[in-house]
């Protein structure tokens, strides 16, 4: 395989931001490789997503954690879990494993709105039945004091677990109308919960198919720039990996050093271009946008003095705006290397230039649709009727269905405020997928970006190292 590629038979190898080069680490055999990366992958999957920065750092271990997050590759997984190679947490589809789930879990997530509903139902069957014994002792005491009447003398009070007579207590039949009426609320709220919990699902995986638009995008701008820069012929023309087994560069052609140096300044600019548009959209990396946090970035060699400098120099364009002016400067890059003299950039064959015109074109419309996705997620109307329209329904549930279930309304309590409380829950999270409000998202349904970023780390020097060197003379 070529040099940069990584597989079970290859070592490891983490990509320095600022040189766009990789340090290898020792191979192991292919076997304890496996074993490794299942037991990674076993460990990940019993974690939440860890690559969430804690808010309870000070802002300079914040921004360690953050850089370190996001300048690995996207196939490394600590021991403790911090660099996940999982975009969202992953499940296994056997039903006992399912059942085992707490931790992220909508489950989780309702907890102290089914323990509220489950104390109201409590509260409710109780307090009735105390009132119903304090009515019936009332009742035989007058007819005690008076014994030509007859009213109360044959009440008793019902058995715990089966429905009131109604006809006996005229008060308890005034809730069987309630029940009427929250049957109608029940299936409209039903039908709308179902719609919003479709539309919420939706507007995610719209959010991470755009996500994954942009990295594919940016892969494809280094895989046609890859493949046609300019190249030198000869033998023995780099000996520096003489330590292989196999000397690959022994033979056929390469780059120039004028295209791998080019290369790897585009490497280089994609890798920013993608870090400040999604330091851009989520607020776990916003940090990265502050003064501080750009100078960790210049010295972690993720984006260098003089561009920071002439990035600081648009004093009209907000920091949140930086990413589309490196993409210029990467169009400007390859533009230019395609028409200096001689040209970097081979065009005799093909119209690279309006391929790559192409891809830059598609990698706007992809995160300029994440943004605007991002805007228009859902009208605040509509949010808060579904809001009021399921408060309602659970608060009034104990009473409407007690006339019915009586002490097993508790239990029917608790089902419905995890099914119907769970789809507005579950639907107002998926409305949040980049997690810009973790107050209130549960950890393992949102969009890893770090993920994103090392993923494309890795690929913006596997294009270039792919075909570094070529098989053939």
């Amino acid at each position: 395989m070529a040099p940069g590629i990584i597989s079970r038979k290859q070592p490891r190898e983490h990509i320095h931001a600022g040189s766009g080069s990789t340090t290898t680490t020792t191979s192991t055999s292919p076997s304890t490789a496996f074993q490794d990366q299942e037991a990674a992958h076993d460990e990940a999957d019993a974690t939440t997503m860890n690559s969430t920065i804690n808010w309870s750092m000070d802002e300079e271990d914040q921004l360690t954690f953050l850089l370190d997050s996001i300048t690995r590759t996207g196939h490394h997984v600590t021991k403790t879990g911090h660099h996940q190679h999982h975009v969202m947490r992953p499940f296994q589809p056997q039903r006992s494993w399912l059942w085992r789930q707490w931790h992220g879990t909508i489950l989780q997530h309702t907890l102290v709105l089914t323990t509220i509903n489950t104390a109201l139902s409590l509260v409710v069957v109780v307090g009735i039945r105390l009132w119903v014994a304090h009515e019936l002792e009332k009742a035989v005491s007058w007819s005690l004091l008076n014994p030509f009447s007859a009213s109360g003398s044959s009440q008793q009070l019902w058995a715990l677990g089966l429905a009131p007579d109604l006809d006996n207590h005229p008060f308890l039949a005034r809730f069987a109308v309630l029940e009427k009426v929250w049957k109608l609320q029940l299936g409209f709220v039903t039908f709308a919960l179902t719609f919003f919990l479709g539309q919420a699902y939706s507007f995610w995986r719209e959010v991470y198919h755009s996500a994954r638009q942009v990295q594919g995008s940016l892969n494809d701008i280094h895989l046609v720039l890859a493949t046609h820069v300019q190249r030198t012929s000869g033998k023995n023309h780099n000996d520096n990996h003489s330590n292989n087994h196999t000397n690959l560069q022994s033979y056929g052609d390469s780059y120039s050093p004028e295209a791998k140096a080019f290369l790897t300044q585009i490497g280089k600019d994609t890798r920013l271009f993608h870090i400040l548009f999604w330091a851009s959209q989520a607020k776990q990396f916003r940090l990265l946008l502050t003064p501080t946090g750009l100078d960790r970035m210049v010295q972690r060699g993720i984006l260098t003095s003089q561009q920071l400098y002439q990035l600081r120099q648009l004093k009209d364009v907000p920091v949140t705006e930086w990413h589309p002016v490196v993409l210029q400067w990467i169009m400007l890059r390859w533009t230019r290397a395609i028409h200096q003299d001689p040209p970097l950039i081979d065009t005799s064959r093909v119209s690279v230039g309006t391929i790559l015109l192409q891809h830059a074109a598609a990698l706007r419309s992809a995160y300029s649709g994440i943004h605007d996705k991002l805007a228009g997620r859902m009208p605040l109307a509509y949010v808060h009727l579904l809001q009021l329209l399921t408060d309602i329904l659970l608060l009034l549930a104990p009473l409407a269905l007690y006339s019915q279930l009586e002490a097993f309304s508790v239990l029917s309590v608790v089902v419905l405020t995890i099914f119907f409380g769970g789809f507005l829950d579950l639907g107002k999270v998926l409305l949040d997928p980049l997690h810009n409000e973790p107050g209130y998202c549960s950890q393992s349904m949102y969009l890893d970006l770090s993920v994103f970023l090392r993923e494309s780390n890795a690929d913006s020097v596997r294009w270039r190292d792919g075909a570094e060197i070529l098989p053939w003379s």
